[in-house]
């Protein structure tokens, strides 16, 4: 039996949260494809690239001004976001577990995966749950995300000056010219306007006469019209501005990541430079040794040997350099392999101790772990070093993974190629599918209670 919807319910109470609440809909839900899938029946022209946002513009206009018509839109919108977080499972997910995606600040538009606040707070009202008990906590992470994207926005703000909004602009500036409370007003061709309007110009009185009134109508049927446009701008100004403090946020969290990237380029080229000297030093050692072999001079034996031993540290040093420029380019490569959730076939089955670890060392690889969630591992296992590394650096602490007593593989952020690589340089391999400390501590629960 089909769900009978109340749209205007559903539009007023979403309004209620917030008067821009279905911008941020549907710039976190529709991308170019899916705006064509949904919408392309109800304009004329094709949608592309050049107008996508002005599509999202039209669209989010008639949901939230209710044109004729708008129950459609808006069912399209509810038909989608109800089956991608149906399909991704994000219905069946706790608060704790919600709260962590939100934290991450990504858009599901463009980054394929994620959900976001107002997304679920919609996902339960068109399903009549107006009392949902996570409604209240949705709400809040609403509030959490708009004051983050504020603070976001007012740091790109210092070094990128954005546009105000003045309301009544095209009155105000009316009023302006209408008081001459203008720059170079005394430069205006008075005589010249007069002329080109077919009028008669009363400068002692500053008016003109016989002014034609289809003129007037005219004019003053465009300043409607450009009113109306101001207030398209206005709202387009709201829907790029919604997109533009998800990607604030988003891009915030992503530079930790491109800090590694290039630390490991960096690392990379440095290497590269010291190879390259070493490589000559130890072309004029070998040319010197040469040139001794050929004389042997008994004299110059003590000299002969220090360039011998110099010539070995030399290509020692070499190999060790070629090794690691080699690590750090395979690590490029996989690092562009990187996913969520990834999945591993059959992974041999550890059984872990049936007590919490004490004084070991833990390696944690890969994942995406939050500060609060490090925090807390750390204090479940108190007595025990435990060492998060990021999927970027496995190949880099690929010692410190060997050496640890334990080795937890995290698959929520990770790559196959750097599953096989810790795979084959440890003797046991713990699973875990989510960067949390309940799931690693459940690793070692069984028969047993931990506080």
């Amino acid at each position: 039996m089909k769900l009978k919807r109340d749209y205007e319910k559903i539009l007023q109470e979403c309004l209620n949260i917030d008067p821009y609440f279905f911008v941020d809909v549907v710039v976190s839900l529709y991308g170019l494809q899916e705006v064509r899938q949904d919408f392309q029946e109800f304009f004329r022209e094709p949608i592309n690239q050049d107008n996508l946002y002005q599509a999202l513009l039209e669209i989010s206009k008639n949901i939230m001004s209710q044109h004729y018509g708008f129950e459609k839109f808006l069912e399209k919108v509810i038909k989608r976001n109800n089956s991608y977080i149906q399909f991704a499972g994000y219905n069946t997910f706790t608060q704790e577990q919600l709260s962590q995606i939100f934290s991450e600040d990504i858009v599901p538009s463009i980054h394929r995966r994620g959900v976001t606040p107002e997304m679920m707070i919609l996902y339960y009202f068109s399903n009549n749950m107006f009392k949902h008990k996570d409604i209240e906590f949705l709400i809040e992470q609403h509030s959490i995300y708009k004051e983050k994207a504020e603070q976001a926005r007012q740091r790109y703000a210092e070094q990128n000056p954005m546009p105000e909004k003045l309301p009544s602009q095209i009155d105000m500036e009316a009023f302006l010219y209408a008081q001459e409370d203008l720059q170079y007003i005394e430069n205006a061709d008075w005589q010249g306007i007069a002329e080109r309007f077919g009028c008669e110009y009363d400068e002692e009185n500053k008016v003109y006469n016989k002014v034609k009134r289809g003129y007037l109508l005219y004019y003053d049927v465009n300043i409607e019209m450009l009113k109306e446009i101001k207030n398209d701008y206005e709202h387009y100004f709201e829907l790029l501005f919604a997109l533009q403090n998800r990607l604030f946020l988003f891009k915030e969290k992503q530079y930790v990541i491109a800090k590694e990237i290039h630390k490991l380029k960096e690392e990379n080229r440095t290497l590269r430079i010291e190879n390259k000297r070493l490589k000559k030093t130890l072309t004029e050692l070998e040319h010197k040794l040469r040139a001794f072999a050929k004389t042997k001079d008994d004299s110059k034996e003590k000299e002969y040997l220090k360039i011998l031993k110099e010539n070995y540290y030399l290509k020692t040093r070499i190999e060790k350099l070629e090794q690691t420029i080699e690590d750090l380019e395979k690590a490029e490569e996989i690092n562009k392999e990187i996913q969520e959730n990834i999945t591993i076939e059959k992974p041999a089955i550890e059984i872990p101790p049936k007590q919490l670890p004490e004084y070991q060392t833990i390696a944690i690889v890969g994942g995406k772990w939050n500060s609060r969630e490090k925090e807390l591992l750390q204090e479940k296992l108190n007595t025990c070093e435990v060492i998060f590394i990021e999927p970027e650096r496995t190949i880099a602490k690929i010692d410190a993974i060997s050496n640890a007593d334990i080795v937890v593989f995290d698959t929520s952020r990770n790559a196959h190629k750097y599953h096989e690589i810790v795979k084959q340089n440890v003797r046991k391999l713990f699973y875990i599918n989510k960067s949390s400390a309940e799931e690693v501590v459940k690793l070692f629960q069984q028969n047993n209670n931990i506080d």
